[in-house]
Formats: structure tokens, C-alpha cells, sequence
């Protein structure tokens, strides 16, 4: 049965809540405004999962006690450094102590996020236990590129699950620095499906079996102004900075010592592609710095982040172009020809 999608806001907080206590004790978190609850029912292949699926992936599915279900819900929003989604698993004081001694476990979370329509999505499963959980993705769709990061295998998504006050609180974390192509705007959707698999197994968007991306619930980010994204952009660019002078500095193994090794390396190459890029990305380097007007974190952010993060990709790509041009063109002159 088609089922209306639904949708919910994404807000960006400035100087927000960075843990559980603090997300819990928020007015974002209180709001009942903010919440969106997991209570479509998985579809009726269950049973199948469990005879396949289950084993590979470790699912935990815990099935109905046969009393009255108290859904999970969550809130979403983010700040400068990423994505950041409270879940809440409401529970019985005794259930409650049957967890935190050992004898209850709660059922897991199974996390579809994408990055817009036509994307790759990721699919995390973390560990249902108590305490910080690093993400991993259960089925990689994408592999890593310039454009794209596996969330799960970079450690960029991560769930923290602590018991408190009415039942279990998760927050979900996932860093901005996965996303290397594009930051989202203001009304910019991304789609979003978790699946708690308490009580045999509750949806948000409605899935009727695992992957069932026409399900999805859509996350429509808010309060992303010019002057938010620069603080999103700035935190952004010092570890672009970072990463950048790994590459080109000496005793990192970086593509500086690489290509300039006369037996592993290219030299010439070098000195012919590699040396001007350095020249035109130090300029950037350069600026970025505490102190940034808004204005500028985005022209060094627009012209030097993608570059900076994805040195290798790039790399690469101008090796594979000079070779080309060098060992198919034939001429001396071809080769010395810059790259586009």
C-alpha cells in the first residue's frame, strides 16, 4: 500500500546541543513540533529476514511482548559539525534495568540516509549496545570518489545509546567532512529511513522490506543561511587545510615524496603538473585562517575545499592524462602540453 511520504525539518543550530544531556534537556528536543515517530509497521517479510538477511547482516530484532507498543521517535537537526539525530526509545524502568544489567537487549537500528534524489544511499546498522558505536555501512552502494564518502567505512557516522530518564536515548552523529561535492541549502532535501527493530521491527517512512528506498522519509534542511554554512564552510576548511599539507609536506608519504622519488616516482610529472597545482592551492592555504569574513570562507571554500580533500582522486586523474597523452600522442611536444 502506497503511503504519503513524510517529512520533517533539519534545523541548524547555532552553538548547539553537542551530547545526550544536553539534546535531551534542549527546547529543539522538547518541541513536540521536532519529533517524528517510527510507527509504520516493517512489512510482512520478517520471517524471510530472519531465515536469510538476518544471519549475515547481525540484525537484533526483539518481537512484541504483547503489551502496549510506545514508539520510538526522533529529532533532527545540525550545526557546525554535522548531522545530529536523537533517537528515543521510551521503555519501563524495569525493562530499563534488564538492559542496563545485561538480560534485555533492545532491538537495533537499521539507517538509510541519502543525500538527495538520485544519490547513492548508505545503510548503517551500529551495535544496539550501550555506549559509542562507530557506524559501519551493512551494504556499501558507492565506493569512495571525489563526489562521494562511504559514511560508515571512514568513520564518519557514529551512535552513542545511554539509558535515561523514560527510556533509551541514541544520538546519532554523522561529520560534515563526508560530504565532499556540496553542502546542503536551505530547503534542500535529503531522504531518511530508520527502521527500530523493537517489537518486530517499526518504521518512519513505511518500508515494506529492507532497501525500500520509494519509502523514505524526506529530511527538508532549515536555517541554513550564508552566514551558517560559513560556520559549517570554516570548521570545513581547517581540515581541508590540513589534509592538503599531508600531501605536500615532507615525512607524510604523501604524493610530494611519491612522485619526486626518482625510482618509485615521476620527477618530471612532477614538475610539470603537480608543482603548479601546489602553487594555486598554497595561495588558498594561505588564507584560511582563525579569523575569516564570511564572505571569504566561501570564495576560498567554493574554489579550494573539494580540491584540498580530494588530492589523490585528482592526482591521479592528471597522471592518467599525462601518460596518455605521453605514450599514445607520441610527440615530445604532446606531452609537455598542460592538462586541462
Amino acid at each position: 500500500m502506497k503511503r504519503e511520504p513524510r517529512s520533517l525539518n533539519i534545523t541548524f543550530i547555532k552553538d548547539g546541543p553537542k551530547d545526550i544531556t544536553s539534546y535531551l534537556a534542549s527546547d529543539y528536543f522538547k518541541n513536540v513540533k521536532n519529533r517524528a515517530t517510527l510507527d509504520r509497521k516493517y512489512g510482512n517479510n520478517l520471517q524471510f529476514l530472519l531465515e536469510t538477511d538476518s544471519a549475515i547482516t547481525n540484525r537484533v530484532i526483539t518481537q512484541n511482548d504483547g503489551k502496549n507498543i510506545q514508539h520510538t521517535f526522533f529529532t533532527a537537526s545540525c550545526d557546525e559539525e554535522g548531522i545530529k539525530i536523537m533517537l528515543f526509545m521510551p521503555c519501563t524502568p524495569e525493562k530499563a534495568e534488564s538492559i542496563r544489567k545485561g538480560f534485555t537487549t533492545m532491538g537495533g537500528y537499521e539507517m538509510y540516509l541519502t543525500r538527495g534524489y538520485g544519490t547513492p544511499y548508505d545503510c548503517l546498522m551500529p551495535s544496539c549496545e550501550l555506549g559509542i558505536s562507530v557506524c559501519k555501512d551493512a551494504f556499501v552502494t558507492q565506493y569512495n570518489n571525489p563526489n562521494y564518502r562511504v559514511l560508515g567505512n571512514g568513520g564518519y557516522a557514529s551512535l552513542e545509546c545511554r539509558l535515561v530518564e523514560g527510556g533509551v536515548a541514541g544520538l546519532f552523529r554523522v561529520d560534515w567532512t563526508a560530504y565532499v561535492d556540496k553542502l546542503p541549502e536551505n530547503g534542500t532535501v535529503w531522504e531518511f529511513e530508520p527502521i527500530h527493530w523493537e517489537n518486530g521491527g517499526w518504521t518512519w517512512g513505511g518500508s515494506e522490506s529492507v532497501h525500500n528506498r520509494s519509502s523514505y522519509g524526506r529530511l527538508v534542511f532549515d536555517n541554513m543561511s550564508r552566514e551558517n554554512l560559513a560556520i559549517i564552510k570554516h570548521r570545513l576548511l581547517s581540515k581541508a587545510k590540513a589534509k592538503y599539507r599531508a600531501e605536500f609536506s615532507e615525512g607524510r608519504n604523501g604524493c610530494l615524496e611519491f612522485y619526486l622519488d626518482p625510482e618509485l616516482g615521476d620527477p618530471e610529472f612532477y614538475h610539470a603538473e603537480i608543482a603548479p597545482l601546489i602553487k594555486k592551492y598554497d595561495a588558498y592555504a594561505e588564507r584560511i585562517k582563525a579569523d575569516m569574513s564570511v564572505d571569504e570562507i566561501h570564495e576560498v571554500f567554493d574554489n579550494a575545499y573539494q580540491f584540498m580533500m580530494n588530492v589523490p582522486f585528482y592526482v591521479s586523474e592528471l597522471r592518467a592524462e599525462y601518460l596518455q597523452r605521453k605514450y599514445t600522442v607520441g610527440t615530445d611536444a604532446a606531452a609537455k602540453q598542460p592538462v586541462k
